[in-house]
């Protein structure tokens, strides 16, 4: 039974990696502002924001909170059409 679970551990593991890497992948080069951030860690649909922020805004680090009637995570914010991109990490 301790062997299955671990299987069944490992291949959750593996799926969700593979999920996290094919989402960050496949996101528009623009959203982590053309390579200047690292680690996506949420994406907030708001299309609401579009009027203020038009298609491209980076708007850099906020400490989170309630946004959007959704709740975002501290990181650096780079809003790209009708999405927030949240990222750990500015590399330059």
């Amino acid at each position: 039974m301790k062997i299955l679970r671990k299987m069944l551990l490992a291949i959750t593991l593996i799926s969700l990696t593979a999920c996290i890497n094919y989402s960050v992948a496949n996101e528009p080069p623009t959203a982590s502002s053309n390579g200047r951030y690292d680690g996506l860690i949420q994406e907030l649909s708001c299309p609401s924001d579009s009027a203020k922020y038009g298609y491209f805004h980076d708007y850099g680090y906020w400490q989170g909170g309630e946004w959007c009637g959704q709740v975002g995570h501290a990181g650096y914010w780079v809003w790209l059409d009708t999405t927030w991109y949240v990222w750990a990490r500015k590399l330059y």
